[in-house]
């Protein structure tokens, strides 16, 4: 999500940029979420400071299609 090398994610426009934490600040939620990825790695920690975290844990389709295992956020198949 953060980081990706993605045409999307990288050429939305983020309002507030240069604001946040430094490499943390293009993200999509929901476009990665309809990716479906395998795995999501988050902190355990909500409220870190980091936006794209809150956001992703917010999400309800992360929330019911998701769980921790342990290492990272595991899609239930």
């Amino acid at each position: 999500m953060v980081g990706l090398t993605d045409r999307h994610i990288g050429r939305r426009n983020i309002p507030d940029m240069g604001q946040g934490l430094a490499g943390h600040e293009r993200y999509d939620s929901l476009y990665v979420l309809a990716q479906r990825p395998r795995y999501i790695i988050l902190p355990q920690r909500k409220h870190m400071g980091v936006r794209v975290n809150d956001d992703m844990q917010a999400q309800p389709v992360f929330q019911r299609d998701y769980f921790y295992d342990g290492l990272a956020f595991r899609r239930r198949d």
